[in-house]
């Protein structure tokens, strides 16, 4: 009776300490049902989605600071991914539901590692690289998500390029965080990537290809891109580095297109 009383207590506890995360998760549930079962107000749900979002992330910290914008930026790029994979999973309510929940669930773990920030000051080291590879696998499904939208929407090349382009530069502004780069050199970074992107972009839209194939490769540049600027603020860029990883990347690469083509002939 005693440990049941305890076990009782404990959990009230946590219910108490986490009411404010899971208010905020009951209302994207909410709303992420709203998006399958009404789709024909979609717009009106997102945006109310992103909302909501923004209010959440100001009571989770309760003040505007740089790691509220952290916070919102990492909650956007998941929810961009989230939308992403919605679109292949409108035929299935249970396949919907289940992605709704990965979604709910990476959003906790966002709340729960700024909740450590708030109360320590700085993140822990596993929450630092978990929330990095978070980052890149939401910006795939972002870049999946944004080039479906070409056909469920009608988006052209443009549109694209620009959605495009600002996903992989929130993500790429929370690296230049992590590596305190200064503005000037943050924005030249930015620049160079958003033209390299952008030509990309301007090459493949018109591919007769499927989105996974585009977005992945896509993501395969902005990655490697990302690596070569990791090695060079740490002073070990070296030519044998940048031959391993344009090796790395062509094989990727290689691999991809021998995929799309058997694919095709299936």
């Amino acid at each position: 009776m005693d440990k049941l009383k305890l076990v009782l207590g404990r959990g009230v506890e946590f219910l108490w300490r986490a009411r404010v995360t899971l208010i905020s998760l009951a209302v994207v549930f909410l709303l992420g049902n709203l998006l399958y079962f009404l789709p024909e107000k979609v717009w009106l749900w997102i945006g109310l989605l992103l909302i909501w979002l923004f209010i959440s992330a100001l009571w989770w910290q309760r003040k505007w600071n740089g790691v509220l914008l952290r916070q919102l930026l990492k909650l956007l790029i998941f929810t961009l991914a989230f939308l992403g994979i919605a679109i292949f999973a409108v035929r299935s309510v249970v396949v919907f539901e289940l992605v709704l929940m990965i979604y709910l669930l990476g959003l906790w773990y966002v709340a729960a590692a700024f909740y450590v920030v708030r109360r320590e000051g700085t993140f822990r080291i596993k929450d630092l690289a978990r929330l990095y590879w978070g980052e890149l696998i939401a910006l795939f499904f972002a870049l999946v998500g944004i080039f479906s939208a070409t056909a469920f929407f009608g988006l052209g090349l443009w549109a694209v390029m620009i959605l495009a382009i600002l996903s992989a530069g929130l993500i790429f502004y929370l690296f230049a965080q992590r590596q305190n780069l200064e503005w000037g050199t943050f924005w030249l970074y930015l620049g160079l990537l958003a033209v390299i992107l952008g030509e990309l972009l301007f090459l493949v839209f018109p591919w007769q290809r499927g989105v996974f194939f585009k977005a992945f490769l896509v993501f395969l540049v902005y990655f490697i891109y990302v690596e070569f600027i990791q090695h060079y603020l740490a002073g070990n860029l070296t030519l044998r580095l940048v031959l391993e990883q344009l090796v790395f990347g062509l094989s990727l690469l290689a691999a991809l297109f021998l995929f799309d083509f058997i694919l095709a002939l299936i």
